[in-house]
């Protein structure tokens, strides 16, 4: 999946298959799966985002040199990771090789960023000009929506 895409998957195995960075073991509620997935590869940069029409579970297994941070992008359609209910303008934290569950209970949308954690951190510097902390794994973070919104 080098450079940048589009695919729609209506067959939860070929959903997995179309990911490098991430595996999933999809467990499909209703025996109906569609997946719509947008993304591009920067350098050391990997942006995944994700449209999904029905409901379904999944385990996941994050590639082990990367850091992830996962958000919904959809405000009335938004995943549940490992338990958390993530709302809009919420940001969870994943290091490398952390796994995870999702639930979604409908059609939602999410979008994943992932970079190996040194970069996480130099990014995070220059855009603010302090040392970004890295979160322990699975760190749920609810932004003040003026702060939210700047995202």
């Amino acid at each position: 999946m080098p450079g940048s895409g589009i695919s729609v998957f209506t067959d939860p195995d070929d959903g997995q298959a179309g990911l490098r960075w991430v595996q999933m073991e999809l467990l499909v509620n209703s025996g109906n799966f569609e997946v719509r997935l947008t993304w591009a590869e920067l350098h050391c940069l990997r942006l995944l985002h994700a449209e999904e029409r029905f409901p379904r579970i999944a385990y996941v297994t994050l590639a082990p040199a990367l850091m992830f941070v996962a958000f919904p992008t959809a405000a009335d359609r938004s995943p549940v990771w490992t338990g958390a209910e993530v709302e809009a303008g919420d940001i969870m934290f994943h290091n490398p090789g952390d796994r995870v569950h999702q639930l979604t209970r409908g059609s939602c949308a999410w979008s994943l960023m992932a970079l190996p954690p040194r970069d996480l951190q130099d990014y995070g510097r220059a855009l603010s000009g302090n040392p970004l902390f890295v979160p322990p794994a699975g760190e749920l973070f609810r932004p003040r929506p003026r702060d939210a919104a700047r995202l």
